[in-house]
């Protein structure tokens, strides 16, 4: 391991270390000799000698020969950070490294998993994600209240319970980069550091990020070891109390909350069960359903006269029936969760497109099945890519109509006749039938002969789900490549579903998601 390498480690060891934490104590000073054997070679170097007093305080610490062992141990913890910038500065004669400057930050994070905590990485996976969404919700509500002491913490216990038991799984990565967030949380949460929209953006970075990372125990790709050092070098400029600015960089990245979102949870006490499991659950009880009736339409059994048979039989199809509802209700879950990544992913594309956007949610409760939520995610967030895009006018725009500087897009889902509906509707500029028609008679879709009247609204606005259909020449990384409302019916209708779109000029438009 190189001597960064181990700095690194240090760094993480000693967040976690405690006085009584004698085990702990005791791999950190191991940690700390580690650092001393490489550092000082056949010479002694400035490191080794750091590390070397580091490591005797430790031991002192364990043997009980301080008076504070908090103090001593904080001590170490400064001792390390000035070892690593001392490090990071080149500033130590023995610690050149043979290496091309910069191979190391381009591996991608790894994680040393020990066989005998696979299972409980696995439960961690889930809890990690549960904790995840609960801080992007809570930072969503902090985008319009700051102050809200509640949701600091909330966000705050986020972070700080996954260092814990990522630290007890020894997933540094994971650990470095929820300490690094815990700590400016803290300073957030003593009113020492302001949460503006920028530190507000820092942070959901950090929730971006720490996705990817927990996503590699599942074997999904790394993240780059230089993107987790940049990431923890962000934050910790942003503990900083001053004015912070951060450029929004996310141009050529995935839009904030991207990754498909499962359901909420269906009360405080739940367990995990993976989806196959469910999925085979129902196949044995649609089984015993069809055979069921196979018996009750057997020649054989309607010869039968005992009435107390003939009941059992009635009885016994009712709770197969019954089986099959709960079974199926196994599968259905609320909107919360979705609803709430792509109130993210609304505010992401707003800054990309350069708007100012609000997203408000009505119906996070409507339940629908889980492959359903899944499939349905992607044609809601092109949804919202392209009103955050196309639809909603930038603040000069809106002021100059006599608009409210900020946009408004509105989520909604309700039930209607035995069915879902999900809204998508936006206060902006709306459709132009002239726009549409042009291009569509530009590329051959209607005939240039008949006459624009003649055609209703509805025929006109789902001309813009035909593959390939934009009316805009200008192409971001948000919209305007004809791709996202055909991927929108396409989807909806695979569900045996279909797609509405209204609109007012210069009010907005309504995407309507019908699902059966």
């Amino acid at each position: 391991m190189s001597i960064g390498s181990h700095l690194e480690a240090l760094a993480r060891a000693a967040a976690l270390a405690s006085p009584g934490d004698l085990r702990g104590l005791v791999a950190l000073r191991e940690r700390l000799r580690g650092v001393t054997d490489a550092a000082m070679g056949p010479t002694p170097s400035q490191l080794g000698e750091m590390a070397l007093a580091a490591a005797d305080t430790i031991e002192r610490i364990v043997l009980r020969e301080v008076e504070d062992a908090e103090a001593a141990l904080e001590e170490v913890r400064r001792g390390i950070e000035r070892a690593r910038r001392l490090f990071s500065t080149g500033e130590n004669s023995a610690m050149e490294v043979a290496s091309k400057p910069g191979a190391a930050a381009e591996q991608p994070v790894e994680f040393a998993v020990d066989p005998d905590l696979v299972e409980t990485i696995h439960e961690f996976i889930g809890e990690g994600g549960e904790h995840l969404a609960a801080a992007e919700a809570a930072l969503l509500g902090l985008g319009e209240d700051p102050a809200d002491s509640g949701r600091i913490d909330t966000v705050f216990r986020s972070f700080h319970t996954i260092k814990g038991v990522a630290g007890f799984l020894h997933l540094e990565p994971i650990m470095e980069l929820a300490h690094a967030c815990e700590c400016l949380l803290d300073e957030v949460r003593s009113g020492r550091v302001a949460l503006d929209h920028a530190r507000l953006d820092v942070v959901l970075d950090a929730c971006d990020l720490m996705r990817g990372l927990i996503a590699v125990l599942e074997g999904e790709s790394a993240p780059g070891q230089r993107e987790l050092a940049t990431m923890v070098e962000r934050i910790e400029r942003a503990r900083g109390g001053g004015p912070f600015e951060t450029p929004v960089t996310r141009g050529d990245g995935p839009t904030r909350g991207a990754p498909a979102a499962s359901g909420g949870e269906r009360g405080a006490r739940t367990i995990r069960v993976d989806a196959s499991t469910l999925d085979d659950h129902m196949e044995l009880v649609n089984e015993l359903i069809a055979v069921h009736q196979v018996v009750l339409e057997s020649e054989e059994i309607r010869r039968i006269g005992d009435p107390r048979v003939r009941r059992a039989l009635v009885r016994s199809g009712a709770l197969a029936r019954a089986i099959g509802e709960s079974a199926r209700s196994l599968r259905m879950v609320t909107l919360q969760r979705l609803f709430e990544r792509l109130a993210l992913v609304a505010r992401d594309a707003g800054m990309r497109a350069g708007r100012e956007v609000r997203l408000q949610l009505e119906g996070r409760q409507t339940e629908l099945d889980r492959g359903v939520v899944e499939a349905i995610t992607d044609p809601l967030m092109h949804m919202i890519r392209n009103s955050c895009d196309h639809g909603i006018e930038t603040p000069e725009e809106r002021i100059a109509s006599g608009k409210a500087r900020c946009g408004c897009l509105t989520l909604r889902a309700f039930r209607s006749d035995g069915g879902v509906v999900i809204e998508l509707a936006d206060d902006g500029r709306g459709l132009s039938r002239e726009r549409i028609l042009k291009k569509a008679a530009e590329r051959g879709m209607i005939a240039t002969s008949r006459d624009p009247a003649e055609f209703e609204d509805r025929e006109v606005y789902n001309l813009i789900m035909a593959p390939g259909f934009s009316t805009t020449d200008r192409v971001t990384d948000l919209s305007g490549r004809g791709v996202g409302m055909d991927v929108v019916k396409q989807n909806i209708e695979a569900l045996g579903g279909a797609v509405e779109i209204d609109s007012r000029p210069g009010r907005g438009a309504t995407i309507r998601l019908l699902l059966p």
